[in-house]
């Protein structure tokens, strides 16, 4: 499957999207187009991956060589970034150079910002590993590094000239990182498709047992959903309220980042996203924007791909509301909420 890009400058224009079982064998023909000179990161959790790619991709006549940085989320800092750029340049790469990045969203977040500002910009291809980054994060160029006071508060937005979606990579994703995935699929379907939020009602069974051919449908579906709000609005304006705002890919995310950051990054992040859903559905409910049935109909889609619905006891409502009160989506001191109206159709609230 295959998306275009438009005329617009490489920074601002649509990525190339290639979604397709079994599509890793392509990069090597597809790099050949973009540069000769390529740097890859990925992080430990993957390094023979990486090494098996590195292969292929010099067997194909590319200099390419492989940077593998830490696991999880404490990479995306700008003392990283810093560290990361100048490897780079000890590595020789020039202003026609090419980073590939490989790995989760953190590793598209961290490497999308490098290749953003290295040399003002260089072209980045993206090839996502897990269901998070296939399903969401890889999608519409957000990139950026967290701050000790909260996440993604340095970034910018960069289209990479190619993102490689291959789903056989998702066979061997751990599987609690494989639901946390869904988290982000079912957000998608309750903004914009009923459609797809019935197929993945009927289909819950058989995504669960990963087979190939509903996980790439699935992800297709995703990343149209996705593509249609980010067309709508590429740079997440704040004053968009009506239409397809890009705010609205943040339902479940207000309340989900204050859960991330109280413990501390280890609730995962599709499953605070999960939790939150549920929490911004009943302020939906509570302000007579959505039905009861409908916000019931949605937990229990999260709770068939065995995603939590119920806030961990340690973290009060209070707590929870004092974080979200940093968060960027609190514009001019109110906090912008993407509540569903019914499964299919949300809108910006700000509360």
């Amino acid at each position: 499957h295959c998306y275009g890009h438009g005329t617009q400058p490489m920074k601002n224009r649509m990525a190339r999207i290639i979604i397709e079982n079994g599509s890793l064998q392509k990069l090597p023909r597809l790099a050949k187009s973009l540069g000769k000179v390529f740097a890859m990161v990925t992080d430990q959790h993957l390094k023979s991956l990486g090494e098996e790619i590195l292969h292929d991709l010099r067997r194909a006549g590319l200099t390419v060589n492989l940077l593998i940085v830490p696991a999880g989320e404490t990479t995306k800092s700008l003392s990283f970034l810093e560290k990361m750029a100048r490897s780079l340049v000890k590595l020789g790469l020039k202003r026609d150079s090419v980073l590939i990045g490989l790995g989760g969203g953190v590793i598209g977040d961290l490497a999308g910002f490098l290749a953003a500002i290295f040399m003002r910009g260089i072209p980045f291809v993206s090839v996502p590993t897990t269901l998070l980054a296939m399903g969401d994060s890889s999608i519409g160029g957000k990139t950026g590094v967290d701050l000790p006071e909260g996440k993604n508060l340095l970034g910018t937005f960069m289209q990479p000239a190619l993102i490689l979606m291959d789903p056989t990579l998702l066979k061997t994703l751990p599987e609690r990182e494989f639901r946390a995935g869904l988290a982000e699929i079912v957000k998608h379907s309750v903004i914009a498709d009923r459609n797809f939020f019935l197929f993945l009602e009927k289909n819950a069974k058989g995504i669960l047992a990963r087979r190939p051919a509903l996980l790439k449908k699935m992800i297709e579906k995703s990343v149209a959903i996705n593509l249609r709000v980010v067309r709508a609005d590429p740079y997440e304006s704040i004053k968009k309220t009506s239409g397809l705002s890009r705010m609205l890919v943040n339902y479940g995310h207000t309340v989900g980042h204050a859960l991330e950051q109280l413990s501390h990054f280890e609730i995962p992040h599709g499953e605070a996203v999960s939790m939150g859903m549920v929490a911004e559905n009943r302020v939906a409910v509570g302000k007579g924007y959505l039905k009861e049935k409908e916000a019931d109909r949605i937990a229990a889609l999260l709770k068939s791909f065995h995603l939590p619905t119920k806030f961990p006891k340690e973290f009060s409502p209070s707590a929870i509301k004092r974080v979200m009160a940093v968060d960027k989506k609190n514009i001019e001191g109110k906090l912008h909420f993407a509540l569903p109206l019914r499964i299919g159709k949300a809108r910006i609230v700000a509360l």
